[in-house]
């Protein structure tokens, strides 16, 4: 097979974000690493005088990923010292989440930057050739190859034993899986029949799609590649029911738990969880060096701390914590401004990256008929969202802060278009009335309250999660408003594990909890959220669940809205030059802004960033993105210093 690269026309190195940043890094060529004047690490300089660890110059792939440190709150820093944050979980995933390391991934402007790999070669948006940075090795030393590729896909992903399901859904285009061909040791390439264009976010996300493993070290656990004898000891020795267990226990990609298993990641954990605190310590291989040479990160240590009853907010106010993002709501900000005026850290007010801070989510799959018809009532959807004046609640609960406007995309994104924000989301309460009556809502009980055609009153069932307040606050507000229409809202504080069972089985005629995840996107960006494509979203889950299934379970959609935006979806899809993805995505958000299938209220609500006074190369303002895997990792923590 021939290369795609040396293909005229057809083929496109993935330059994407940042072009410097990848001109850097290949400019260095195979010596690259050599070409700079490389700084040992203070820390590491007793090891690497003891003949423990090798010097700096072989420890660094041959072209190392050379950070140029362009946004304007990054400078080249210095080596050393220890962060404290605090985590509500008894797993190192925040250490994991703070480390950011993907093949590919977003740049602080949420572009896809090439990041463990050395380049990218698509073909046609279906053929995928990944290049890896010659030399790069795992956290204990080890060569990271095509190896790591291929075991995760033949030994894991196609592996019953380990994947019941099969390969996941991004590797999957119609069902179908890709070819996968080893190049050479450092190269491979995946190619689909057809475009998979979320193949390369997937592998960015926040819980990211990890497409390789350390073969050298799990391969002790498979039934494939181990002694039978020694495994079944093993197995024994862990307690574990079979081999698959333990290898699974063993495999901890995504929260870091297992101490042993090899990383790429900035930092190392030291400790087996469950625990109450994790400390990682740098890695020695990583893949990152400033232009003076340093290797990152700069800072040697992270240590993370679970505070007694997770209360985070007081905590934080002890001084517990050097950077802290999570745990913290726009509710702390005072309490934090205030101790922050004694020095000892900044409060900064970041932006959620959410597309609304709460949304209403009507479900057209609900068992109830009478809320199910309701539901599925563009009218209906539509007077909801007049009915809320968003003006109100901003002031109320965020100080004027935050945007009013639906659930849609924010000013960032440039796809951003004002109308689709206003769109349906100015308070009217004349024409929410009017679009009430003409859904059959026109007659009233003796107390003003609406009645449905059976003679019940209507009182919207609104099923939340019953561990955030805010959220219940928020929501009482709003019935407030709608009572003003003759609506009702029975507000039903769910358990989490509860709610989406509840939601998926129409139990939940409407749901109400947080907007969409990504209000930044990109042409690039899936759109697959804001169209039925799983069973796991709240307004249309018997939808989503029909589309993800092609037909073999679930409901099949009826609704015009529906289907058209599945339609714009398969075309976003199969498009693969640049202009004609945004084009389809834009088209993707204008219809769902005027379908109004999901009610947004207010976006980009301040969220407060505690950050130690000493600590550089943090934003001063930017998007916080609400997943955990990109929070604060995004903005590249292995860039963060200490001054003395």
């Amino acid at each position: 097979m021939g290369d795609p690269a040396q293909a005229p026309g057809a083929a496109r190195v993935l330059s994407i974000g940042l072009r410097a940043l990848l001109a850097a890094a290949l400019a260095l060529g195979t010596d690259g690493a050599r070409a700079l004047q490389l700084v040992e690490t203070p820390s590491l300089a007793r090891q690497v005088a003891s003949h423990r660890l090798p010097g700096i110059a072989e420890r660094l792939p041959a072209s190392p990923l050379v950070v140029e440190f362009k946004e304007p709150w990054a400078v080249i820093g210095r080596s050393g010292g220890e962060l404290r944050t605090l985590t509500r979980a008894r797993d190192p995933q925040l250490l994991v989440a703070l480390g950011y390391t993907r093949l590919v991934g977003y740049d602080a402007r949420f572009q896809l930057v090439p990041d463990l790999l050395e380049s990218v070669t698509v073909e046609d948006g279906r053929s995928f050739t990944l290049r890896l940075r010659p030399g790069h090795k795992w956290s204990d030393g080890r060569a990271f190859t095509a190896e790591d590729f291929r075991y995760w896909w033949e030994d894991v992903a196609n592996n019953p034993a380990l994947s019941p399901g099969g390969p996941p859904k991004p590797m999957l285009v119609d069902g179908e899986p890709p070819r996968f061909t080893i190049i050479n040791v450092t190269t491979v390439r995946l190619a689909w029949a057809v475009p998979n264009p979320e193949f390369l976010p997937a592998l960015a996300a926040g819980e990211p799609l990890v497409i390789y493993r350390p073969a050298h070290y799990l391969r002790a656990f498979h039934v494939r590649h181990a002694d039978r004898r020694e495994l079944a000891r093993v197995v024994a020795a862990a307690g574990a029911t079979d081999w698959a267990a333990l290898h699974n226990r063993r495999d901890t990609t995504y929260s870091g738990a297992n101490p042993d298993m090899p990383v790429l990641g900035p930092w190392v954990n030291t400790t087996l969880a469950p625990a109450d605190g994790f400390i990682g310590v740098r890695n020695p291989y990583y893949h990152r060096i400033d232009r003076e040479g340093r290797q990152l990160p700069y800072i040697d240590r992270v240590v993370l701390t679970r505070p007694p009853g997770e209360q985070i907010a007081a905590a934080t106010l002890a001084g517990d914590s050097q950077l802290q993002a999570i745990g913290l709501s726009f509710a702390d900000a005072p309490a934090l401004a205030e101790e922050a005026a004694r020095g000892r850290f900044d409060v900064r007010l970041w932006p959620s990256a959410r597309g609304s801070a709460l949304a209403l989510y009507p479900n057209v799959n609900a068992q109830d008929i009478q809320f199910r018809n309701l539901n599925r009532d563009l009218r209906f959807r539509r007077a909801l969202s007049l009915g809320i004046d968003r003006a109100k609640l901003n002031e109320r609960f965020f100080a004027g802060k935050a945007i009013g406007g639906g659930n849609a995309l924010l000013p960032a994104s440039p796809l951003f278009r004002a109308p689709n924000r206003a769109a349906w989301a100015h308070y009217d309460p004349g024409l929410a009335n009017q679009l009430l009556d003409q859904a059959g809502l026109a007659q009233r009980d003796g107390h003003g309250v609406r009645l449905l055609s059976d003679g019940r009153p209507v009182e919207l069932p609104v099923a939340f999660g019953d561990d955030d307040p805010a959220i219940a606050d928020l929501l009482g507000a709003i019935h407030e408003q709608l009572g003003a229409l003759g609506l009702r809202l029975a507000l039903l504080p769910t358990p989490r594990d509860a709610l989406r069972r509840r939601i998926q089985s129409g139990e939940a005629a409407m749901s109400a909890g947080s907007g969409l995840p990504n209000g930044l996107a990109t042409a690039d960006t899936s759109p697959a959220e804001w169209v039925p494509t799983d069973d796991r979203q709240r307004q249309w889950p018997q939808w989503g669940r029909f589309v993800e299934s092609r037909g073999q379970v679930g409901e099949a959609p009826t609704d015009a809205h529906a289907l058209r935006l599945i339609d714009l979806y398969r075309q976003w899809r199969a498009a693969t030059q640049p202009a004609r993805k945004s084009a389809v995505w834009q088209d993707i958000a204008d219809e769902a802004a005027d379908a109004v299938f999901s009610v947004g209220t207010v976006a980009m609500v301040p969220q407060p960033v505690v950050v130690d006074r000493r600590l550089r190369n943090v934003p001063l303002a930017a998007p916080l993105p609400p997943d955990l895997g990109l929070q604060l990792g995004i903005y590249r923590a292995d860039q963060f210093w200490f001054e003395k």
